[in-house]
């Protein structure tokens, strides 16, 4: 079970959690009404390097951003909304992207990323799949996301063990949503390796 390894591991994970990043992320959530991230080059900076975004054209930066900016009041987004647009107009399958860019809308939901994937054992289309295939696929592994990250927040590990721990060591973080603190210990929890 996650949680339960979890809670062994806590001081570990914590530990591995930084200010620098817990400050960025702040940052991005405060900046984010206030701010015209289309086009300011700190808030995609530091968007680009918390959630890891490389690799990418200047086009498609441009692109991710002008649709942050458009979207960023609207609170009623969905992962399937954005996944299906940047399909759409882009022909990627977006699914890590996409789930960020509603987090950072909506702090109450999950982001869809490499270590939260692999704990939470979420099944991933495989690459070979036809595009419009892995879109549908990933709509489900994110609402399977969704239904594992609300089960989670409400264990009595989370509630009486995580959630306090992550509260105690950052206490000028404890207005976070559960989510996030869930994605912050998930992010950096690092499953014992099995014995051969």
């Amino acid at each position: 079970m996650t949680l339960d390894s979890m809670r062994k591991n806590i001081d570990d994970i914590l530990q591995r959690i930084t200010l620098s990043h817990l400050q960025r992320y702040e940052t991005l959530q405060t900046d984010l009404g206030t701010k015209s991230v289309d086009s300011d080059q700190g808030y995609q900076r530091i968007f680009n390097g918390f959630y890891r975004m490389q690799r990418r054209t200047e086009e498609w930066y441009r692109y991710y951003f002008s649709m942050l900016q458009r979207e960023k009041h609207n609170k009623s987004i969905t992962f399937r909304q954005v996944l299906e647009k940047i399909y759409a107009q882009k022909h990627r399958v977006e699914p890590s992207f996409s789930s960020k860019l509603v987090a950072t809308i909506r702090p109450e939901m999950p982001v869809y990323d490499k270590h939260v994937r692999e704990n939470l054992s979420l099944k991933v289309p495989p690459q070979y799949r036809p595009a419009k295939d892995r879109v549908k696929e990933f709509i489900k592994a994110y609402a399977a996301l969704e239904g594992k990250v609300a089960t989670l927040i409400r264990d009595p590990i989370f509630t009486t063990k995580l959630r306090p721990a992550f509260d105690k060591a950052f206490p000028a973080y404890v207005h976070i949503s559960d989510v996030k603190k869930l994605d912050f210990l998930l992010w950096q929890y690092r499953k014992p390796k099995q014995k051969a």
